[in-house]
């Protein structure tokens, strides 16, 4: 609020100058600083004394950034101060504790918990100490001190001359007679350098083409002083007391971090609920993870599930509690939605989370199996949160056909991804459509206005042209992957085999019209011109019309049966017009025929029937027919689930 805005209450600050006394101090936290060399911190890690707190994220930096720090360090330069927690008393602790990346030290001699610089210090312990430890994974690089660079360096006479890397890597772990050729010094070797020091020595002095015997020493002392120097450089370090209090310290531990490597709003949730008592990562997510991952592992990579689907489900929640998802709704969710409102809110948090990672595992099955979402063509993971959200409110509403809400729900997710709602400001869409469709539940004439703009946009008389020019190849935007989905959900078959893709890896999103002999027409990367092929089918088909590869495919695998061939081809919605356009090679009378067919499933899928209350039509679908909902819903392997209250 700009000060000029606001209405100064008057009447409060006279109160508040009648009625003022010295009251007691707000205890200041007692900070000190230290400095320790880098030798010492190595020896701290290694002997247990310094560890992290369990609300720390995992370590992170890639081999880039060590590199880059090693280089700072080299090269004399600042890389900032360490925050510690003192730790007298592990018992007395209120956080949970973990070893650094690679360690294995005893926690008992704890003596600090490292609350800033994990990735910095961590690097330290990786390209140091882990490739000299016996069972440790091994690393993926090993760091090296180009000698030549680091003597130019520090004899140079202006900074431009000092340009070269410093510190370089390889794959390779050289033994030390490789390292004396390269000159190239291990920092693996760094805190027994001396014995490296004396080895350097006696390979340059047995070289014949090396007059100046006494130089080699000159030298190798020079190296030693600089080494030296690395391990005895002190880096500072602001140290609190251990009684500090815990709100304080996830006040600290949030201020710090949004200012240094960026955290998501789980990161910083792992924080604020720690002061409760409540671990996020050690308990709640670890507790479910394995199971998560079971159910999700076809659709997600290990790296997103294990730093996007905490998030997802937290989402979800604030969602289903607050109607928000936006970073302040999520970091405020326990303080407004549960402190506040629940007698045990610690025990309401942990129950909805395990809720939530049920609704989570029901909604990734939904998104499989009724929407035929696949790892490489997902339309918006961010529909997810809501998902999960409007899962829980149908499971709280009673008296209500529960098959009613569930096409209201799939009525929402096609019109969200099908207009590209989630491109832009997905926080704001998220709200804006679980308060909606919400309502929707309750009011059959109140649908959410990513329905109406669906509807709009696709009973429009412009939607043909839409799909030639704006759904493409190029742009792979959502509308594009719901297309390619909808042809999952079709059924489609693959030319050669007749199997259904069912969303394998190998699959290709190709051209019907070969992109070799239509590049120069505008439409030739439309979805309109594009399907699902497996390769080989793909490979027999490159570069030929559709005339000459039809014959080809009739002759060869359907026994010169046409129609069979017509029935595998209208499961990618080419229908009887589309295929004799194709035998004719009429590029522009196969789009028009295709996207008839294509405008006719996406209606489907974003108009609701006349009468919800009407029973459902149970007759089976034919092997053609775009709708099979409710056949998939009947499949989704859900896991088991306890009722719960909301």
């Amino acid at each position: 609020m700009n000060v000029t805005e606001g209405n100064l209450d008057e009447s409060s600050v006279i109160k508040l100058i009648e009625n003022f006394s010295y009251g007691k101090k707000r205890e200041r936290h007692k900070i000190e600083t230290r400095e320790y060399t880098i030798r010492e911190i190595l020896n701290f890690l290694e002997r247990g004394e310094w560890a992290l707190p369990d609300l720390q994220r995992s370590f992170e930096w890639n081999d880039r950034r060590i590199k880059d720090l090693l280089d700072s360090l080299v090269r004399d330069y600042f890389i900032g101060t360490f925050l510690i927690l003192d730790v007298y008393n592990k018992d007395k602790l209120y956080l949970g504790i973990r070893r650094i990346d690679g360690t294995n030290a005893n926690l008992d001699n704890i003596r600090g918990l490292i609350l800033d610089g994990q990735q910095r210090i961590t690097s330290l312990y990786k390209a140091i100490k882990e490739p000299n430890k016996d069972g440790a994974t091994k690393p993926s690089l090993y760091f090296y001190i180009n000698l030549q660079a680091l003597i130019n360096y520090y004899n140079a006479s202006s900074v431009g001359d000092t340009i070269s890397d410093i510190v370089i890597t390889d794959k390779k772990k050289l033994t030390d007679e490789e390292s004396y050729e390269n000159f190239y010094f291990p920092f693996y070797k760094i805190e027994d350098h001396d014995k490296w020091i004396e080895g350097l020595i006696e390979h340059f002095q047995n070289k014949n083409n090396i007059t100046n015997k006494n130089n080699v020493t000159s030298v190798a002392l020079f190296i030693q002083k600089l080494l030296d120097n690395f391990l005895n450089k002190t880096i500072q370090t602001v140290e609190l007391p251990p009684d500090i209090d815990r709100d304080s310290l996830s006040e600290i531990f949030e201020r710090i971090n949004t200012k240094g490597l960026e955290l998501n709003n789980f990161d910083l949730m792992v924080a604020r609920l720690s002061k409760y008592d409540i671990k996020l990562i050690d308990e709640l997510w670890k507790g479910k993870r394995d199971k998560i991952e079971e159910y999700v592992k076809d659709i997600f990579n290990k790296n997103f599930i294990e730093t996007k689907l905490p998030l997802l489900i937290i989402q979800g929640m604030s969602l289903y509690r607050s109607k928000e998802a936006d970073r302040n709704a999520i970091l405020n969710l326990y303080d407004t939605e549960y402190l506040s409102k629940f007698n045990n809110p610690v025990e309401k948090f942990k129950n909805d989370w395990n809720i939530f990672v049920d609704k989570l595992i029901e909604g990734v099955n939904r998104m499989r199996e009724v929407y035929y979402a696949r790892p490489s063509y997902m339309p918006f993971n961010a529909t997810l949160p809501v998902l999960m959200a409007l899962l829980k409110k149908k499971d709280d509403i009673k008296n209500v056909r529960k098959e009613e809400l569930d096409k209201k729900i799939d009525n929402w997710y096609w019109s969200a991804v099908l207009t590209n709602a989630y491109s832009k400001s997905s926080e704001t869409q998220m709200a804006r459509d679980i308060k909606e469709v919400e309502n929707w539940f309750e009011n059959n004439d109140e649908a959410p206005d990513v329905v109406k703009r669906a509807r709009d946009d696709w009973e429009s008389n412009e939607a043909m042209q839409h799909l030639k020019n704006d759904v493409t190849y190029k742009r792979q935007n959502s509308t594009f992957k719901a297309i390619i989905c909808l042809i999952g959900l079709r059924g489609a078959k693959d030319y050669i085999s007749r199997n259904d893709y069912g969303g394998r890896v190998n699959n290709d999103i190709d051209h019907i019209f070969p992109e070799s002999k239509y590049r120069d027409n505008e439409y030739v990367d439309s979805i309109l011109n594009l399907t699902l092929l497996s390769k080989n089918t793909n490979i027999y088909k490159r570069n030929k019309l559709p005339s000459e590869y039809i014959n080809y495919f009739v002759s060869n695998y359907y026994s010169k049966s046409e129609e069979d061939f017509k029935e595998i081809l209208k499961t990618h919605f080419i229908n009887d017009e589309a295929y004799e356009a194709m035998k004719d090679d009429n590029f522009e009378a196969f789009l028009n025929a295709r996207g008839k067919a294509i405008l006719e499933a996406i209606r489907e899928k974003i108009t609701l029937p006349q009468n919800l209350t009407q029973p459902c039509n149970t007759t089976q679908p034919n092997k053609n027919n775009t709708n099979r909902d409710d056949q998939n819903r009947a499949r989704q392997t859900q896991p088991n689930k306890t009722e719960h209250n909301p």
